[in-house]
C-alpha cells in the first residue's frame, strides 16, 4: 500500500496512475475483443443489442456504482491518510453496507422496467429482444458488478493501485474464454455473453478478497466495525452521492444520444457500437489521472497537508 502523505507528489500520481491506465486500456482492448467476437460470430443485430441502448443504460446504472464507490472510499482514504486505522475499517464497514444496500434497490427497481426502457429509446425491433436478454442477466448480478467496483475502490484508496490491475487483467482473460465458450460451444447468444461478464466477475471478487485479506491485515474487519452511526454513515453519503449523480448526468447525454442513432436502425447502431471501445480509449489518460488525484487528495487531506494538495494539483 502507498503512502501518498510522503514523498514526491509527481512521482506518486504517475506511480499510482500508471497502473490505473494500464488496466483501463486492458479493459477497453477486452471491449474490442468482445466486439469482434460479437460481430463476426452472433452478427450485427447482436452487435447493436449489446452497443446500442444497452451500452448507455450499462453506463447510467453501473456508472453510477464508480461515483458511488469513488465516494465512498474517499473518506476511507481520508482515514488512511490521518493513520486512523480504527476509522478505516469502520468506513470499509459503512461502504460496503451503503453500496449493497444501494446496487439492490437498483436492482429492484430498474429490472422490471427494463424493456420499456428499451422501447423508449426507440431501440431498434429487429435487436430489442437480445438487449432485454443481454441486459437481464446483466441487472439481475447488478449488486455483483457493485461489490467488485466497491473492492477495487477500496485497495486503491488505501494507495494499492497494482492489485486491482492484476485481478482486472485475470478477470478480462477469463470473460474472453468464457464468451468463447458461451457463444461457440454452448450457442448462447448475447445473454451468454452477459453470463460469462457476471461469472467472471464473481470468480474475480472471491479470489480478490480472499488475496486481500490474506494480505493486508487492515481489512480484516471486527465486529465493531460494523456498528450503524448515522453521522459516519451521512458523512459518506455526501461525498459519494453528488460523484455518483454527476456521472448520472453524463450518462443522460449518452442516452440522449443513443435515442438518436437508435432511429437509423441497427446497423447504424452496430457501426456505433463497434466504435465506441476506440473512442473510449481517447479518455483513458485523464481518467486514470484523476482517479490518482483523488486517492493523493483524499490521503493528504486526512493527513492535513493541505500544501501537498496544491502541489499535486499543479
Amino acid at each position: 500500500m502507498l503512502d501518498m502523505t510522503k514523498g514526491n507528489p509527481a512521482e506518486l500520481i504517475f506511480k499510482f496512475a500508471l497502473p490505473l491506465f494500464i488496466g483501463n486500456m486492458f479493459q477497453q482492448l477486452y471491449n474490442v475483443t468482445d466486439t469482434l467476437v460479437v460481430g463476426r460470430t452472433l452478427g450485427h443485430l447482436a452487435l447493436a443489442a449489446l452497443g446500442g441502448s444497452s451500452g448507455s443504460l450499462i453506463f447510467f446504472f453501473f456508472g453510477f456504482a464508480s461515483g458511488l464507490n469513488n465516494g465512498l472510499t474517499a473518506v476511507t482514504s481520508q482515514y488512511f491518510g490521518a493513520k486512523d486505522y480504527d476509522k478505516v475499517r469502520r468506513s470499509i464497514a459503512a461502504s460496503i453496507c451503503i453500496c449493497i444496500s444501494i446496487a439492490v434497490f437498483i436492482t429492484l427497481a430498474s429490472v422490471p422496467l427494463l424493456k420499456t426502457m428499451l422501447i423508449a429509446m426507440n431501440t431498434p425491433q429487429d435487436s430489442l429482444e437480445q438487449a432485454f436478454d443481454y441486459l437481464f442477466v446483466l441487472f439481475i448480478f447488478m449488486p455483483l458488478t457493485y461489490c467488485i467496483t466497491l473492492t477495487y475502490a477500496i485497495l486503491q484508496a488505501l494507495g494499492d493501485s497494482k492489485t486491482p490491475l492484476f485481478f482486472l487483467i485475470f478477470s478480462n482473460i477469463l470473460n474472453v474464454i468464457l464468451n468463447i465458450t458461451f457463444i461457440k460451444v454452448m450457442n448462447s447468444g448475447v445473454a451468454g455473453v452477459a453470463w460469462a461478464t457476471a461469472i467472471s466477475q464473481a470468480v474475480s471478487l472471491i479470489t480478490c478478497v480472499i488475496y486481500s485479506l490474506k494480505n493486508f491485515p487492515i481489512l480484516k474487519l471486527k465486529k465493531s466495525d460494523w456498528r450503524f452511526s448515522m453521522p459516519f454513515y451521512i458523512k459518506h453519503l455526501k461525498i459519494s452521492i453528488p460523484l455518483a449523480l454527476m456521472i448520472t448526468v453524463t450518462g443522460t447525454g449518452i442516452i440522449i444520444m443513443n435515442i438518436t442513432v437508435n432511429q437509423f436502425g441497427s446497423h447504424a447502431v452496430a457501426g456505433s457500437a463497434a466504435t465506441a471501445p476506440l473512442s473510449n480509449m481517447t479518455f483513458l489518460p485523464i481518467f486514470s489521472l484523476s482517479s490518482a488525484i483523488l486517492t493523493y487528495t483524499a490521503q493528504n487531506y486526512g493527513a492535513g497537508q493541505l500544501q501537498r494538495i496544491r502541489s499535486g494539483i499543479r
